[in-house]
């Protein structure tokens, strides 16, 4: 493949360039290391939670499913 077709842009240069001092998380920007902890904590505990009511409900099912 041809890129020089392509202009070489310096992406440093550039209103897109890669800034490393936040992040966004659901569409909310967090620019506090102790925030985006806290909220990659409490979205574990939520996943873990939601995962623990699945597991609970399908074993339900399977015991309903072996007494037919």
């Amino acid at each position: 493949m041809d890129n020089s077709s392509f202009p070489n842009k310096n992406l440093n240069d550039s209103a897109t360039a890669y800034n490393d001092s936040y992040v966004i998380v659901n569409g909310k920007r967090i620019s506090s290391e102790k925030e985006a902890l806290d909220v990659t904590r409490y979205s574990f505990m939520k996943l873990g939670s939601e995962f623990k009511k699945t597991v609970a409900s399908s074993q339900k099912n399977e015991n309903l499913d072996s007494e037919y």
